[in-house]
């Protein structure tokens, strides 16, 4: 039994924050999941666990280590090439039909996650 990612993609509209995908990412990836939340693998997180932003209650299937960031903050870490992640998310905003391609829209596109045991 392994460990898997749960996801929720929110994209900021007229200062709310509204989910546009469930589920973007969904690779097993231990190094990764170390880095985002502390979950297997890696020393991590990148930052301390920040739990469930307000207006989410729950995130589908995840039962702990609640964290988000925002695509900005993901492209700005230095220490691990976090662009395959990055990547992913945005090609499921793409498939909902809401991208972008300036700096401003990675700041307001983030990723709320939660794992599973």
């Amino acid at each position: 039994m392994g460990t898997d990612i749960h996801t929720i993609v929110q994209i900021k509209k007229a200062g709310e924050w509204v989910t546009v995908v469930k589920n973007a990412a969904d690779e097993r990836n231990y190094e990764l999941f170390g880095l985002l939340a502390g979950v297997r693998g890696h020393d991590g997180p990148i930052e301390p666990l920040r739990g469930l932003p307000p207006g989410i209650e729950e995130i589908e299937g995840a039962e702990h280590s609640f964290t988000w960031y925002t695509l900005y903050e993901l492209l700005c870490y230095g220490h691990y090439d976090l662009t395959d992640f990055v990547s992913e998310i945005m090609e499921a905003v793409e498939e909902a039909g809401e991208a972008g391609e300036t700096v401003e829209v990675y700041k307001n596109i983030r990723v709320v996650m939660g794992f599973d045991s």
